[in-house]
């Protein structure tokens, strides 16, 4: 049999924590079949190039630019009596929060940037709370420069992760407009200059990219279509284009971004084609594929596949494994393909697998006890994320006697789903295996609910498990959806009270918890049997994700169950804190992405009330949250955070630049030298709140009112806080929004440190 050259491709954008699993996994299927195989992470190899300091200086060049033309513009209409540039009336008011979140770039995020990375990388820093937020957010600021400097509609970042352009992902004309030469793109610069000419020089036979989430679709398809236009025989593959075969079916259009789309697994159709070469392949005898021929999609014949592939320990020998922002690598691993439960109707998963195969198969467990002994062994690595949606608890049993009886130290953490089988023995013995954290799916607080959707979780049976798997040592996430079927205001009243009950079990900050309004996934029970489960749903586009428009027979909304996410959110957060610091993934005082929690866990096991308590008054939380950016000074003022009918008393954080201003801050705002001094950081001066000056007005909108209602938030949430201000016509609030321009120019920025 002739041999191939392959390279397989992870594009951006997804978090720089650890690699994606897909890749290598098939290079150690294709290679033991005697080809070779190149694996290459353009993901954290891109993110990595975007951070260096001549694209950094690249973008705060054209970032100044766009900024003061823009700040020029909006103020030339206030001066001729027209609304503002970026007023609502304009369309454009999304302008003025881009412009804030880059205003604090200037040359020293150059060198800024090059220290986060050497704090994430770092065995010491990396494990200080304070140290550590602050070097991914120096990192976010720097996609957002590169993002805004690109194209003001351009959002990336990894905290959140996202990859958000003008352009649709659900529309296949927006997704050919977006990945054409020239079309603004965070990762362009980096293809042409980078990572194609590399791929040319290397000439493979053909090129397989996995794309598995839809912030990967624009950079990943760009990428593609840079290849397919180049002569490259390229292969598209992922789970996310998996869920879209009927619809890739009639887009013979699609089919000018790649040759080919792999429906499900690749190992057997990238083993053919590797087999043949793609010179002799016809691709009509592969299974599980789409192509275009005659201007018409072909779409081969379903394969369904009865057993996981065994291919050996996943290869990662391609990988530089010290490029990622971690100290040491986190890397995956799988028990098996699907769910274990495989019945929520809400998700798509068990569908999309019955698709394919059976919704659960899963690998022998001395095998995947191998792999991990290998991973230990090859590359030195100890943490492991299983990335399994479900492991039944009898599994999760066995693999802990076989990591114990083979004695190897590791840690991991994985999914999994509340039943009477999670009991305290099975959690010790998990602990002794090396497990930190489960997360589980409780989704709803009413049993009716849960009930109707078929989850399968008796709410009786929860807070007993959630107690025991932490008094094992084990940290627990749950995870909630706000909104689904049969929840009326009754039940959303019931589920808030069972999680407001059940918040107070958790062992924050190294637990956690959060809240999602319900999405109509489209391969969803719910979505493929609509009428029967009384929903109701338009659908405009070509490849529905995460569809909002639809109505259930109840009458909600996905307006409504995110209003409902929101609320929750709100009320489990202040349950917890005087601040409402979040008990999720953006949480400063303890890290909860799934790589950088286990590391956390892993160094603080039995010892993390050492590192940080979680605040139980208003002082505690302010002396733990607040830490300054280097160059920048500090100064606190007094708040007041309304929360329905409770108002809680506060304090914000200002951080304020050395640069002159023509509008003073107030002398009680003028905050202590910037600078991080310890762990904590340094304070500023707490200020009366009376903000006095000749940039101030009296009365409610005036920009005195602006800065007390900027509760601690994000700068990219900034808009959302301020955006009611400046609704009407009147001459008060367009001098206030004046005013506001000044102050956002001449580097005013407001400190991260609670999001209520």
């Amino acid at each position: 049999m002739p041999t191939s050259h392959v390279m397989l491709v992870s594009p951006p954008l997804f978090d720089a924590r650890a690699p994606q699993l897909a890749c290598p996994v098939l290079a150690s299927r294709l290679k033991a079949a005697g080809h070779r195989v190149e694996v290459s992470d353009l993901n954290i190899r891109g993110i990595n190039w975007l951070l260096e300091p001549a694209q950094l200086g690249k973008a705060l060049a054209i970032a100044a630019g766009k900024r003061e033309a823009w700040f020029d513009e909006a103020l030339r209409d206030l001066e001729a009596g027209a609304r503002p540039a970026a007023s609502p009336g304009k369309n454009n008011y999304h302008r003025l929060g881009r412009a804030v979140s880059t205003i604090g770039c200037d040359d020293r995020l150059i060198a800024l940037a090059g220290k986060a990375l050497a704090t994430l990388r770092d065995p010491a820093l990396f494990y200080d709370p304070v140290a550590h937020h602050q070097a991914r957010q120096l990192i976010n600021a720097a996609l957002n420069l590169h993002a805004f400097a690109v194209d003001d509609r351009l959002l990336a970042s990894l905290i959140p992760q996202r990859y958000n352009s003008r352009y649709s992902v659900s529309s296949l004309s927006e997704l050919l407009t977006a990945t054409a030469d020239g079309t603004p793109n965070l990762f362009a610069a980096f293809f042409k200059q980078v990572a194609v000419p590399e791929i040319l020089a290397r000439n493979p036979d053909f090129v397989g990219i996995s794309i598995s989430n839809v912030y990967q679709a624009i950079p990943g398809l760009t990428l593609a279509r840079m290849l397919y236009d180049r002569g490259i025989y390229t292969v598209v593959g992922g789970t996310f284009y998996s869920k879209f075969r009927d619809e890739l079916s009639r887009m013979p259009e699609f089919f000018k971004l790649c040759h080919l789309v792999v429906i499900g697994e690749g190992e057997e159709v990238l083993l053919q084609i590797a087999g043949t070469g793609p010179a002799r392949l016809d691709p009509e005898t592969l299974p599980n594929v789409l192509f275009r021929r005659g201007g018409q999609v072909v779409a081969t014949a379903v394969s369904l596949q009865e057993e996981v592939p065994e291919p050996g320990a996943a290869d990662f020998d391609s990988l530089d494994l010290k490029a990622y922002h971690t100290p040491e690598p986190v890397l995956p691993v799988y028990l098996g393909k699907g769910c274990a439960w495989g019945k929520c109707t809400f998700c798509e998963i068990p569908q999309i697998n019955r698709d394919f195969g059976k919704w659960r198969r899963v690998r022998a467990l001395d095998r995947v006890v191998d792999e991990i002994r290998v991973q230990h062994s090859r590359y030195g690595v100890r943490h492991f994320i299983f990335t399994d949606e479900d492991i039944e608890a009898k599994r999760l049993g066995q693999l802990a006697d076989e990591i114990i009886r083979i004695g190897i130290d590791v840690r991991f953490m994985c999914y999994t789903r509340f039943t009477r089988h999670h009991s305290h023995e099975l959690f010790c013995k998990l602990a002794r295996a090396g497990c930190r954290k489960l997360m589980f799916g409780l989704e709803s607080g009413s049993q009716k609910v849960n009930d109707a959707c078929q989850k399968g979780v008796d709410l009786l049976q929860v807070p007993g498990i959630i107690d025991n798997c932490q008094r094992a040592g084990i940290a627990v996430h749950v995870f909630s959806i706000a909104g689904l079927p049969e929840e009326g205001e009754k039940e959303a009243e019931e589920s808030e009270a069972y999680i407001r009950r059940l918040i107070h079990r958790i062992d924050l900050p190294t637990s956690s918890f959060d809240v999602s309004p319900f999405y109509l996934n489209w391969n969803a029970a719910l979505r493929r049997n609509a009428e029967a489960m009384g929903v109701e749903y338009q659908n405009s586009f070509d490849f529905p994700i995460n569809f909002k428009d639809y109505t259930l027979r109840n009458g909600v909304t996905h307006q409504e169950a995110a209003a409902r996410a929101r609320r929750m959110y709100q009320t489990v957060c202040l349950e917890r804190s005087p601040l409402g610091l979040d008990v999720n993934y953006a949480n400063s005082l303890f890290p909860m992405w799934e790589e950088i929690t286990l590391l956390y866990l892993s160094k603080y096991k039995g010892r993390h009330q050492e590192l940080i308590q979680w605040p139980g008054t208003f002082a505690e939380a302010m002396q733990l949250v607040v830490s300054v950016p280097e160059g920048l000074r500090t100064a606190v003022v007094p708040f007041r955070f309304v929360a329905g009918d409770r108002v809680v008393p506060g304090k914000t954080t200002f951080l304020v630049s050395p640069s002159t201003t023509p509008y003073p801050l107030p002398a009680e705002l003028a905050g202590g030298a910037g600078g991080p001094k310890g762990r904590r950081g340094q304070r500023g001066l707490e200020g009366s709140g009376e903000l006095r000056g000749p940039w101030s007005r009296g009365g409610p909108g005036g920009l005195a009112d602006i800065l007390l209602k900027l509760t601690p938030c994000r700068i990219g949430t900034l808009l959302a806080e301020i955006q009611p201000l400046f609704r009407g016509e009147a001459d008060g609030d367009e001098l206030a929004f004046a005013h506001l321009i000044q102050l956002i120019r001449n580097g005013v920025l407001i400190a991260e440190h609670a999001r209520p």
